[in-house]
């Protein structure tokens, strides 16, 4: 039965006259196949893309001209690590009992059809496809496009050989762009380069930091079927940690590992120069009567966890917890309160949450990767300590405490306006004698202790 596919291939021919040449001629409409197959794998490879990408478009070309989608591209030549590419649930034993077929000049067992991929005389690797329509198959298709695709490793190679040489300079270049400040694209562009290194299949790295609400993680590469394993670690301070995994085509020798060792101590110490900076600079966003940060701390706390927020798809909360006068009372008398609220946050608080000194009588947390149902949680229990703390001063201080929470991008998503909800709901709290009010409608809170 002949299969039509993707009709859109055929050129200017209207479908419907294309399906009554199947019909009529279908050794006809297999040769159109073929020709349009192979004119696909021919604009591939004039593109500037590394062989990995090259072979990967490759097989989805393949899978889309076969019933069951099933098909492979397998690649094996010096100085490149080996690759296999494989669509609909191809197999590794498959692959194995077909690449020995290949180099036996015999025809392989079972449904896969394969060609050899041919470089300067030598099989380099083959391909393989399954359930092609029997005229497409007389039309010699798998051949004419193992034909096409080796004539676009022969072109792509030695491009790819180049960029795994250069790949150690690029990842020691990374790492000096890691300098005021890293980032998640910073740590991708060094994951890419460790990836480009010869005989490495693929990268990954993870950056975990106490300031942070989650470890970045990032990755280039294939990340899955066989491979050597190798890990890397460094620990920057006490804060600070950097992880990296790298997947090899064989076994890597100690200088293969002992240039990755030099590439992540090298990232590492400029990690390290850029904690140090945060923390000087953080020395001087601190609240010289409560010894918290600032609010100058509080809004880059906020910018931190806004952009991971943004990177991750995720939320963080913000709340303004605010003291006033026990009813009764005129005023909050001294800085009593102010200081014994501020030990009970520094206590309170996850490592990785700020807090820091509003205004005279308000505090501002900030909480990465909350969302609504966290922020509501924090609120209480942050609420509940602080209350207990001033409930133990002496009478005449006369102050108690109510949060006002935001949650970031439901109330707002620009840092003004986030604040801004923390405090209206902070006023709604006050003014409705409640100890927490969230600043979303579907969360709002009316909680008294």
């Amino acid at each position: 039965m002949t299969t039509f596919g993707d009709l859109e291939r055929i050129g200017r021919l209207a479908a419907d006259e294309v399906r009554e040449v199947g019909l009529v001629r279908p050794e006809a409409l297999a040769s159109l196949f073929v020709d349009s197959c192979v004119l696909e794998l021919a604009t591939l490879s004039d593109r500037e893309v590394p062989l990995p990408v090259f072979a990967a478009a490759a097989v989805v070309t393949l899978a889309n001209l076969a019933a069951s989608g099933r098909a492979a591209v397998v690649l094996g030549i010096a100085g490149v690590p080996p690759l296999r590419h494989v669509a609909g649930g191809v197999d590794d034993d498959e692959l194995d009992t077909i690449e020995a077929a290949v180099r036996a000049g015999a025809a392989p067992s079972g449904s896969l059809l394969a060609a050899p991929l041919v470089l300067a005389g030598d099989i380099v690797g083959f391909i393989a496809v399954g359930d092609l329509p029997e005229p497409m198959v007389r039309a010699g298709i798998v051949t004419s496009a193992a034909d096409q695709i080796a004539r676009g490793v022969a072109r792509l190679v030695e491009a790819e050989r180049v960029r795994r040489d250069l790949a150690a300079g690029r990842a020691f270049e990374a790492v000096a762009w890691i300098d005021e400040r890293y980032d998640e694209a910073q740590l991708a562009e060094l994951a890419d380069a460790l990836a480009a290194l010869p005989d490495v299949l693929g990268a990954g790295l993870v950056l975990a930091n106490a300031r942070f609400g989650g470890p970045i993680t990032v990755s280039a590469g294939l990340a899955t079927g066989r491979a050597e394993i190798s890990g890397h670690a460094i620990e920057v301070d006490g804060w600070t940690a950097l992880r990296a995994e790298l997947r090899w085509a064989r076994r890597p020798d100690p200088g293969d590992l002992a240039l990755v060792d030099r590439v992540i101590a090298s990232a590492g110490k400029s990690v390290g120069r850029v904690e140090r900076t945060i923390r000087l600079l953080e020395s001087h966003e601190v609240d010289e009567l409560t010894g918290l940060g600032n609010r100058r701390r509080g809004l880059r706390a906020m910018s931190a966890a806004q952009s991971w927020a943004e990177r991750q798809g995720g939320s963080f909360a913000v709340a303004l917890l605010g003291l006033v006068p026990t009813p009764g009372a005129y005023s909050i008398e001294g800085d009593d309160a102010v200081v014994a609220t501020a030990d009970c946050l520094a206590r309170a608080l996850r490592d990785y949450d700020t807090a820091v000194r509003w205004s005279d009588e308000s505090f501002l947390l900030v909480c990465p990767a909350t969302d609504v149902l966290g922020a509501v949680a924090v609120a209480d229990r942050i609420g509940r300590s602080v209350r207990e703390v001033l409930e133990r001063l002496p009478g005449h201080v006369g102050a108690a405490c109510a949060l006002g929470v935001a949650v970031f991008p439901v109330a707002g998503d620009q840092q003004p306006t986030l604040v801004a909800a923390a405090e209206s709901a902070l006023a709604a709290a006050h003014g409705s004698a409640s100890a927490y009010v969230v600043a979303e409608p579907a969360h709002a809170a009316t909680v008294t202790w």
